[in-house]
């Protein structure tokens, strides 16, 4: 970014300290494509305590126009400023949602401190309140991995729940009005994004909300319309004129089709090299080591065999029988133990994966890491159990070959003894 750019950026930010403001933006992946074309840069500022909306056409650059105010798209250069009375929370709202595998009210809380005033009051907004009544557990039924229990429109309104629900000044929506219904999503906008509603009325937030629709624009304070190549087309209030024309991309040189059936030969190679590789290790391998061992053994086991050992073999095929049926239910029962502990910070650790860029906006992060080594203690408790008896059972087992060579050693001992003192009897 030049000098003077610069300046300008900071002549705005001194100007007009209510806004946000994204100077010389520049996507790295359109760095890369477009070798720094001038005319992709985004230089806009969004005001505060308003609502802003995002036009444009698929893949016009909507949602890393979003992740970028976040700080989670790498940039080629250009800057992000932020108004410094913001806190560094953000109700993010992904174009995804993202849900954890609880209850719809830990998905709503989250990691802020229960209020039930606040609680209803997004419910109600976010049109949640029927849903509810029609489930049997009500706000506490589980959502599953990923809200597998829910349909795509209540995903969205959960998700929007907890974005309004978190006390922030700034809240940015990622085309969270796709998944929901006509009626729905009048009923959402009227109560969350207009003049009357709970942002704008109420708590005099800074709304972002990117949209395909242009049925709302006339709501908005304030309109940034971008262009199917991702530049800024135009900016300013609801006269501003938008693009008649459906904009489509530039021609590619494959199809999806061409992307597809190359995918899915490498899935296919990589199954039939799975498959030729356990073929050989099971049908060859396997089989020739295991007869080579076997027959090892067995003639260890006839060279060494004696009188004595043979008299130790009903002894020990009982001690083992008791140890072994005493050893494998318990080592059963600690591994199922062992993976049902597990399970929760597996699904943590996936949903933390899939959330990350949620997780930072709320400002979860060090209650996230907190909660994840909680998990991880709980985790490791039928672990140590399970290497204990494993620990013992090594233990036992050896005790058991002490004491064998010690049987043997004394019996053979004993047999030395007699057929020395017959000899000098003689």
């Amino acid at each position: 970014m030049s000098a003077a750019d610069d300046s300008a950026a900071l002549t705005l930010m001194s100007a007009d300290v209510e806004r946000i403001i994204i100077c010389g933006f520049l996507p790295l992946h359109e760095f890369w494509a477009n070798s720094i074309e001038m005319k992709h840069l985004i230089d806009l500022a969004i005001p505060a305590s308003q609502l802003t909306m995002i036009v444009g056409p698929v893949a016009s650059g909507k949602s890393t126009l979003c992740k970028a105010l976040l700080g989670e798209t790498p940039t080629a250069q250009g800057r992000v400023l932020l108004n410094a009375s913001f806190s560094r929370k953000v109700g993010y709202c992904d174009q995804t949602p993202y849900l954890s595998n609880t209850t719809i009210r830990e998905n709503i809380i989250g990691f802020s401190p229960f209020d039930q005033t606040r609680y209803d009051e997004v419910i109600d907004a976010s049109v949640l309140r029927a849903d509810l009544s029609l489930l049997p557990q009500g706000d506490l039924t589980n959502v599953g991995s990923s809200g597998i229990t829910l349909g795509g429109g209540r995903k969205q309104r959960v998700s929007m729940a907890r974005a309004l629900y978190l006390d922030a000044q700034l809240l940015i929506f990622d085309d969270i009005l796709s998944g929901l219904d006509a009626d729905t999503e009048e009923q959402v906008f009227r109560r969350v994004f207009s003049a009357e509603g709970i942002l704008r009325r109420k708590r005099k937030s800074t709304v972002v909300l990117c949209t395909h629709s242009v049925r709302h624009l006339p709501s908005a304070d304030h309109i940034v319309a971008l262009g199917f190549d991702g530049s800024l087309v135009e900016q300013g209030c609801g006269e501003v004129k938008f693009w008649s024309e459906d904009v489509v991309s530039a021609h590619p040189k494959h199809s999806n089709s061409f992307y597809i059936g190359l995918y899915a030969l490498f899935q296919v190679s990589t199954l039939l090299s799975l498959y030729l590789i356990c073929l050989v290790c099971f049908d060859s391998m396997i089989a020739i080591s295991g007869a080579k061992l076997h027959i090892e053994t067995l003639k260890t086991v006839i060279a060494t065999s004696s009188p004595f050992l043979v008299i130790t073999y009903p002894f020990l095929v009982v001690i083992l029988f008791g140890i072994q049926k005493f050893c494998l239910r318990t080592s059963r029962q600690m591994r199922l133990l062992d993976l049902e502990a597990k399970s929760p910070i597996y699904s943590h650790f996936i949903d933390t994966i899939r959330g990350v860029a949620t997780f930072r906006a709320f400002g979860w992060v060090h209650d996230a890491i907190d909660r994840n080594s909680q998990l991880l203690d709980t985790s490791q408790r039928p672990a140590y159990l399970l290497a204990m008896i494993q620990r013992w059972l090594g233990f036992i087992l050896q005790l058991i070959v002490a004491l064998l060579t010690v049987i043997v050693v004394c019996l053979r001992t004993s047999r030395v003894r007699m057929w020395c003192r017959r000899r000098s009897g003689r």
